[in-house]
Parts: C-alpha cells; structure tokens; sequence
C-alpha cells in the first residue's frame, strides 16, 4: 500500500505512519481489515467504543510519561495542517474558510538588516 485514503485526501506513508500503523496492526495480529481500527469483527468501531478507548489511552501516555497532556482530534488535525507542506485545504480536505482554522502556523518574514 502505498497511501492512506481519508476522505478525498491521500495521505502517502512515512516512516513514522508506518510506525504508527505497525503498531497499531501489532495489538490484534492476524487478524486483516481494511480499517485500521476494529471491533473483533474486523468493522470499523463506533464512535462511543472510540472515545471509551481513546480515553484509556490517554490517561496510560500519561501515567507512562508518554504524553504531557491530554489532547483532542481536533488539536492532531491542527497539528498535521501546521506541519503540512502543504496549504490546508489539501491537507484537511476543507473549504478554505474551515482551513484557516486547523493551519496555526505563522507567517515567516526575512529579518531587516
């Protein structure tokens, strides 16, 4: 596989999403889907047994050291539209308008003499 496809976007692997995905894969070996994450049938999962899990998962990369903070969906879509290389509305897939609300990044200027 050579990209994630999220919506219209395509997202092209890196090392560090094949990591993620590697380990991901790792908790449920052998078992194949094409999602990511699963309920034991290999269909995609609600979105209360995400947030039931996700909450578990926080508060263990916390506890571990692993996360300083807690942190939301939202605040990993900002974080991936300010890192992208990309303008945002190619690396969010939204309008411009909605865009300009995950890109947080600011305008870089030369310096004066």
């Amino acid at each position: 596989m050579l990209a994630i496809i999220i919506g219209d976007a395509v997202t092209l692997w890196t090392s560090r999403l094949r990591t993620v995905v590697d380990v991901a894969k790792a908790f449920e070996p052998g078992r194949f889907s094409k999602y990511l994450v699963t309920n034991t049938r290999g269909k995609p999962i609600t979105i209360s047994a995400y947030n039931s899990s996700r909450g578990r998962w926080m508060r263990r990369a916390i506890e571990e050291g692993i996360v300083t903070r807690r942190f939301t969906l939202h605040d990993m879509k900002r974080k991936g539209a300010t890192d992208s290389d990309l303008p945002a509305t190619v690396s969010t897939g939204n309008t411009e308008q909605a865009a300009k609300i995950y890109d947080v990044s600011k305008l870089r200027a030369a310096a004066t003499r």
